[in-house]
């Protein structure tokens, strides 16, 4: 068994318990220590302490290249921040920053070869916001380092944001109209993706919530469905240092997403397709099993959704969108259709009116063109078949 830089195992040979401290060095690289206990308790115990000794003693020269820094980064970001936030840094720094300034001298890396760099990754094609984010976190790794007395200036500190230029395209799409999004759901039935995209596309279910959901989280008597748990892949640093992946349950993303959703017939009938489709592939469906699954029984993979939906998309011609814009999808229909701005929040399950109004208001032009048709109506002469009143909230009585 281990935690991070800490391991207590069984010598099967001998039968005795070993551990091994590891802790990366201030200036890169990594020391190590393996010692005997005779029980595994006494393993642990002297486990933490060799731990905690080997992190006091560790060097403090500065580090060699950027490379050994990142390392740096890492290691004292360790129990002060989320390991998934740690490794989505780490991801961008392995794959974008490290190619270029890894083996510089954090002294020799300047504000012009940042902010050339910075260009460059626009010209690759990649988002404005993305570059800004990459920008974000080379900083932050020289920012981290100076609680620790290391004396390194911060040269991306004189490099500002890049501004987003006016033709660049958003990484949204245009949501599917209503006879896209009939074509779609026709395209679904029957497959193991069925009751997914009902789901996303009527109830406007973000990606991990529609993964969180278990059968107990449904009442097909009641015809409700409850929005409680959500499930998605996270990042993670693996022993030997990589970025890796894996699937985790857990909360929500704010309080207001936990909701009570009426099912419509439309999803009913998805889901119902759906569980005959587990049953005919020997599955017993249980109350705490994931409603949605791959074909081999787990919980379906963030990879397997996207082959199968991008698969069945070419197939039947459809416009493909991102998985999110299902969400985008259900939330115009809604609006386009004259639900209430504020029952359509509720749905969506976003933090505040503030959300839905900021991001969909535009998306929406029969929004403002109602308001101005009904205060022509009610400022109509009575002899033209105007004359109605409208109240302090901008309703007609």
């Amino acid at each position: 068994m281990s935690v991070t830089g800490r391991s207590v195992f069984q010598d099967k040979a001998t039968g005795k318990w070993k551990y091994e401290a590891r802790v990366p060095l201030l200036g890169g690289g990594y020391t190590k220590r393996q010692r005997t206990a005779a029980t595994e308790t006494e393993a642990w115990e002297k486990c933490n302490e060799l731990y905690a000794l080997l992190k006091s003693q560790s060097s403090s020269r500065l580090p060699m290249n950027f490379r050994e820094l990142v390392n740096n980064y890492v290691e004292v970001q360790n129990g002060y921040v989320k390991d998934s936030t740690v490794a989505n840094n780490k991801y961008l720094l392995d794959k974008y920053v490290i190619p270029v300034f890894g083996e510089k001298r954090p002294a020799d890396i300047t504000p012009i070869a940042i902010l050339k760099f910075l260009h460059e990754l626009r010209e690759r094609g990649l988002a404005t916001s993305t570059v800004n984010k990459i920008r974000s976190v080379f900083s932050v790794v020289f920012v981290r380092t100076r609680p620790y007395g290391m004396k390194i200036e911060n040269p991306v500190e004189s490099v500002r944001p890049l501004k987003k230029p006016d033709h660049e395209k958003t990484q949204v799409e245009e949501p599917w109209t209503i006879e896209e999004a009939r074509d779609a759901l026709a395209a679904v039935v029957g497959t193991q993706i069925d009751a997914f995209v009902h789901i996303s596309v009527s109830l406007g279910l973000r990606k991990g919530e529609v993964f969180g959901l278990r059968w107990r989280d449904i009442d097909l008597d009641d015809g409700v469905i409850h929005v409680r748990e959500n499930r998605g892949s996270r990042r993670t640093i693996k022993k030997v240092g990589t970025v890796g992946t894996r699937m985790v349950t857990g909360g929500l993303k704010t309080k207001a997403s936990q909701r009570k959703l009426r099912l419509t017939n439309v999803v009913m009938l998805s889901l119902m397709r759906h569980k005959e489709l587990l049953k005919a592939q020997g599955r017993i469906i249980l109350p705490d099993d994931f409603v949605v699954l791959g074909v081999r029984g787990k919980p379906m993979h963030d990879a397997s959704l996207y082959k199968l939906y991008n698969k069945i998309c070419a197939e039947n011609g459809l416009r493909r969108i991102r998985i999110h814009d299902h969400r985008h999808t259900a939330a115009v229909i809604a609006l386009s259709n004259k639900v209430d701005p504020i029952v359509t929040s509720y749905g969506l399950g976003h933090a505040s009116f503030e959300i839905t109004k900021r991001i969909y208001a535009q998306a929406v032009p029969m929004l403002s063109t109602e308001f101005s048709e009904r205060i022509a109506d009610a400022l109509m002469p009575v002899e033209l078949g105007g004359g109605g009143a409208i109240s302090r909230e901008g309703a007609n009585v």
